[in-house]
């Protein structure tokens, strides 16, 4: 942080894009009036999705108060899009970023720009549930939202209770929680609009590859409005699985074995059940796949509970996390086979 930076606050843009998001967005512009930064050292700037359920109409009424922000309709596009359209808006140099599905404390921003420094490009922190009925939780606890100090990570130690700073991690700092210094993302050419999700993750290694760094901040955390239903967070899984194929697609270095686990699982399944129609012992193979897979949930929620300390995830989990990994083991293998010839036009970021 240069001497100039650090003799005042600076001015800040937090730019939100949204898309019938009229359920939430009323919590999140009330959460924007108390935040604890200088008002004439702030500007919100809203792109709105051409929404179709009042989530406009309240952005309109939020722009009569002072200071007032800047609101846009975004042409139609993935969330890339509307993104890079509030950062071409955005008049500061140092961009927060959230989602309307968030609420943020009054020291949100405070503690964002405690993490930024020389060379830091992004500061990012963790997003924790905003309900607190089983559904909301026992999602918080599978570690598939990005930095989550209340997540149970399937295998090692939850990094995201400590501050760290880093040139390789790309999931320090995701949208829903960002401060970025608006001359990284402009060095790194702004978010891929032709990716549907996972946008966040890929601008970020395009961000450490122009040489900066990803700080990670666990006080600067906000909550999540999750999924509420299991169709809806298999459904975004999904979507989270096929778009990582391409994002891996187009950077070879952020594809991982764990991304291939579940469908490698899945193959063989569907192997083992294939045989079993020939020769009936294999039967018994499949069945002592699935009573793996379900124990291997039922421990995942057991450890989970205890982890959280809440008893009652114990058979919820369980489900969340059969679903999470069904969701990856149908939906990577299709973005792959889609990913080859979509790469082909989107080699230039």
């Amino acid at each position: 942080m240069t001497s100039a930076e650090r003799a005042a606050e600076p001015f800040i843009s937090v730019v939100v894009t949204t898309k019938n998001a009229a359920r939430h967005l009323p919590d999140l512009l009330a959460d924007f009036g108390a935040l604890d930064w200088p008002r004439d050292r702030l500007e919100f700037v809203l792109v709105d999705a051409h929404s179709t359920d009042g989530t406009w109409e309240g952005i309109l009424e939020f722009a009569k108060r002072p200071p007032a922000p800047v609101v846009a309709r975004q042409w139609p596009g993935f969330i890339g899009a509307g993104r890079n359209e509030g950062f071409r808006l955005a008049r500061a140099d140092f961009v927060a970023v959230t989602d309307a599905d968030m609420r943020v404390p009054a020291t949100w921003l405070r503690e964002l720009w405690t993490g930024m420094g020389d060379g830091v490009g992004v500061v990012g922190g963790p997003n924790e549930a905003y309900g607190t009925d089983a559904t909301s939780r026992a999602i918080a606890a599978i570690p598939t939202h990005g930095p989550s100090v209340g997540a149970v990570p399937v295998g090692g130690v939850n990094r995201w209770k400590e501050d760290y700073e880093t040139s390789t991690d790309v999931y320090g700092a995701v949208t829903r929680n960002s401060l970025f210094r608006k001359a990284a993302f402009d060095a790194a050419g702004g978010f891929d609009e032709s990716l549907r999700v996972t946008e966040d993750p890929e601008l970020n290694f395009r961000i450490l590859r122009a040489g900066y760094r990803i700080r990670y901040r666990r006080a600067a955390g906000v909550r999540h409005v999750h999924r509420d239903t299991l169709r809806s967070f298999t459904r975004q899984q999904g979507s989270y699985a096929y778009w990582q194929a391409h994002v891996n697609r187009k950077h070879p270095g952020l594809a991982s074995l764990k991304h291939w686990a579940p469908a490698a699982a899945g193959l063989l399944f569907v192997l083992v059940l294939a045989l079993a129609f020939v020769e009936t012992r294999f039967a018994l193979v499949a069945l002592a796949l699935v009573a793996v897979a379900v124990l291997a949930a039922l421990g995942y929620g057991g450890r989970a509970a205890l982890v959280r300390g809440e008893p009652d995830l114990v058979l919820v989990v369980p489900l969340y996390f059969l679903a999470w990994q069904l969701a990856w083991a149908v939906a990577y293998p299709a973005g792959v086979l889609h990913a080859r010839k979509w790469a082909q036009g989107h080699r230039t970021l």
